[in-house]
């Protein structure tokens, strides 16, 4: 196994080639697992860098064959194991939305869920995919200045979802970004574009205690 590694590259390619040579081992030796789940988890982390890739469907039915069977006796992979796939897969996912794979995740989510044996992949799969269109959406209503009704859905989906980093992460990096423009407007003392921003800024913030410190603004602005 060790020979093997060092003679070839563990590409893709590679790797899964050697996985699919000591699948037949596995069956006379199950010493031979340890040597299975070292390549398997080097092909994992190989996929997940690559969102080019589909996971080989003979390899899932390969894998399914022994999860099947290692629950009879033991399950093929421990929690601990399938903590460390789930978060390695968790990035893929989340570069997946970002191009817009929307369709590809959706398919790798049911498939995993299958694999697994669990409905976790499937369900984080579809919160993700939830998330990357609400996104869209909110982004499609900054372009068309349409920033209470912005407001209005980033505030409702925020209390739907009060804990999820992705909204909280979205508004600040939105709010950051008219920030440094008002700094900037400010230190010239372009009055007329620190008021559009202000107001820009009052109008996107989904709470209402920012949205007054953005009015104090404004109204400081005038009483100048």
């Amino acid at each position: 196994f060790e020979k093997e590694l060092q003679k070839r590259p563990p590409s893709y390619e590679n790797l899964f080639d050697l996985l699919t040579k000591l699948k037949p081992l596995l069956q006379r030796d199950k010493e031979f697992l340890i040597y299975w789940k070292r390549a398997f988890f080097m092909l994992w982390k190989e996929w997940i860098s690559n969102t080019e890739k589909d996971f080989p469907e003979s390899l899932l039915k390969n894998l399914l064959s022994l999860v099947q069977k290692g629950k009879k006796k033991k399950p093929l992979f421990s929690l601990e194991e399938k903590e460390r796939l789930f978060s390695l897969w968790d990035s893929r996912l989340q570069i997946l939305c970002k191009q817009g794979k929307v369709q590809q995740a959706l398919q790798e989510g049911k498939q995993l869920s299958m694999l697994m044996g669990s409905s976790l992949w499937e369900k984080r799969t579809q919160e993700l995919v939830q998330e990357h269109r609400l996104l869209k959406k909110l982004d499609a209503l900054m372009a068309a200045k349409k920033y209470p009704l912005f407001s209005q859905i980033l505030k409702r989906e925020m209390k739907k979802h009060f804990l999820s980093p992705t909204l909280w992460d979205y508004y600040i990096q939105k709010k950051n970004h008219y920030l440094q423009k008002l700094k900037g407007y400010r230190k010239k003392r372009e009055r007329q574009k620190e008021r559009e921003v202000i107001q820009i800024l009052r109008d996107i913030s989904p709470f209402s205690w920012e949205k007054k410190i953005y009015q104090n603004w404004l109204s400081q602005l005038e009483n100048e």
